[in-house]
């Protein structure tokens, strides 16, 4: 069973400078009408992580995987809204693995056993995803087939490189990046051409992490974690040509929240995110209309909800 403090941490860091961050899924807002939100919870009873879905009027709850001894984490919705892609640990075989929407068929992606938050290719054939050389080795990019094959490793650096996402129209991939200056920021790669675009400022103490691509693909939606007094932290929307940013949610002063893992709805209209506790002892699954009004909690109790993804449908 994996430390589940310590991959709470890492989680609240916004891409904490770890080479064994553990991750599993955000995928990509793939166009389409919204269907329901997959997203990782566990609680106090249950220190194992499953995948539960619910609809965005936060009725219907589900669980779709049961598993006392498997560790399910961050779910990731394919385009067609089939099927879900996440990481799977304790399960005999540890790595990537997908399974159907409602949380059938499970089937290993080969080759990916230390490697962590798949996101689907628009065509439902390929992830991109953190990859692995080691347990102490800093993270990149890859990608490979589900069925195995197909591998290409995408980034090299010795920087942390962590969070990817396809784009909509499958010509780029989004991820964060250590910085020199000790922080993330975001990057662009034009999967054609191989030349990477930062999208975000390195800032030292400020953690720019977990893009998602917007259904037309010209912005982007992240969280930012701001060492120190946290004035600055929250979800934020940026236009990738202008570089434009425009602030979301702000957790609130004195209370240590952080508003993090946002996923664009298929409709482009809303944003789901995480709020978690810092010290993880609990979370919960929010939405928000993309220009910050409307925020809407989905679930409550004494859980700890995190890494939601929305259905295209």
């Amino acid at each position: 069973m994996p430390d589940m403090k310590r991959l709470i941490a890492l989680c609240l860091a916004t891409l904490a400078v770890s080479a064994t961050l553990p991750a599993v899924p955000a995928g990509a807002a793939f166009p389409g009408r919204n269907g329901r939100i997959a997203f990782q919870r566990w609680d106090a009873l249950s220190a194992i992580s499953d995948v539960f879905t619910i609809k965005s009027s936060g009725a219907g709850l589900t669980q779709l995987t049961v598993s006392p001894a498997v560790e399910d984490q961050r779910p990731a919705w394919s385009a067609a809204g089939d099927r879900i892609a996440l990481r799977r640990v304790g399960g005999g075989v540890d790595g990537l693995w997908v399974m159907n929407a409602d949380g059938t068929g499970p089937a290993m992606v080969p080759g990916t056993a230390l490697d962590r938050h798949p996101a689907w290719s628009p065509d439902g054939l390929s992830l991109v995803y953190e990859c692995y050389a080691g347990p102490a080795v800093p993270a990149d990019i890859c990608r490979r087939d589900v069925g195995g094959g197909g591998f290409v490793q995408l980034t090299a650096t010795a920087a942390e490189e962590t969070a990817p996402v396809w784009s909509p129209d499958g010509t780029r991939v989004v991820f964060a990046r250590e910085t020199a200056v000790g922080g993330s920021q975001l990057v662009v790669l034009d999967l054609a051409t191989m030349v990477e675009t930062p999208v975000t400022t390195a800032v030292a103490g400020r953690y720019d992490g977990w893009p998602d691509w917007s259904p037309d693909g010209t912005q982007l939606v992240f969280s930012r974690f701001v060492v120190g007094s946290g004035a600055g932290s929250g979800v934020f929307r940026l236009k990738v040509a202008t570089g434009a940013v425009r602030r979301l949610t702000a957790p609130a002063p004195g209370l240590d929240l952080h508003h993090t893992h946002p996923v664009w709805s298929p409709d482009g209209r809303y944003v789901a995110y995480a709020v978690v506790d810092d010290d993880g002892s609990f979370g919960h699954i929010f939405t928000v209309k993309v220009d910050g009004t409307a925020n809407t909690q989905l679930t409550f109790g004494a859980v700890t909800d995190m890494f939601p993804d929305w259905q295209p449908v």
